[in-house]
């Protein structure tokens, strides 16, 4: 990947607090997880700019010559995210492929489907001739970076390990919890909070899978 893994996980970190419904707009979208991070990162590094020459605004540098934005466009960022998670999902209905969905977001779908069409790797028609691979190798670090979900339901009752990583996530969400390692009344109350705050459904106290990766 064209960054250094130190680099990107500055750039997750930062971004992550900072706007934290990202990974609530992928999970809505079906995306993959973290792929808005990747796609963020090779478009400005994770930064709320104007870009590519003055034409690119945003997270993800939506394109004013095809999108009609401008610098209001900037106030939002989880405008811009829902913005470019509906341009990935829409790409991966058309295309039925994760790489070829990300490549149609920098080249635009109809250059995709024409190097397609010739039997050509979509990359070769996006900047710099690699946009999806590096895309898909930022995200595939990313994703190595987080605690990877034990594969049981996490509730009232829980202990150890998991719960206290649980009860740390939720103090950064704003959560006044001690880090005892006790699923206990407090913190099922607050992962409730966690799950309202994200659109979670349902708003049960319990942390699954879709709960863990919100979280992480």
């Amino acid at each position: 990947m064209k960054i250094s893994a130190s680099e990107l996980d500055r750039q997750y970190d930062r971004a992550n607090e900072t706007w934290d419904f990202i990974k609530a707009v992928e999970a809505n979208r079906n995306l993959p997880r973290l792929v808005l991070f990747a796609v963020g990162s090779r478009e400005s590094n994770l930064r709320n700019i104007v870009g590519d020459g003055g034409h690119g605004y945003g997270v993800w540098q939506r394109d004013n010559r095809s999108w009609g934005v401008d610098r209001k466009y900037l106030d939002s960022v989880l405008t811009q995210a829902r913005d470019a998670g509906d341009l990935l999902a829409a790409n991966f209905k058309r295309f039925e492929n994760w790489r070829h969905a990300i490549a149609a977001y920098n080249a635009g779908a109809g250059a995709v489907a024409r190097a397609l069409r010739d039997k050509k790797d979509p990359d070769q028609v996006t900047t710099g001739r690699d946009y999806s691979r590096d895309v898909w190798e930022r995200r595939a670090h990313l994703v190595t970076q987080l605690p990877v979900y034990p594969g049981d339901l996490i509730k009232r009752g829980s202990d150890g390990a998991n719960v206290r990583l649980i009860q740390k996530r939720l103090r950064r969400f704003g959560a006044e919890l001690e880090l005892d390692g006790d699923f206990g009344h407090m913190t099922e109350d607050a992962v409730k909070d966690f799950q309202q705050q994200r659109l979670l459904l349902p708003t049960d106290g319990i942390v699954g899978f879709k709960t863990w990766s919100q979280l992480f």
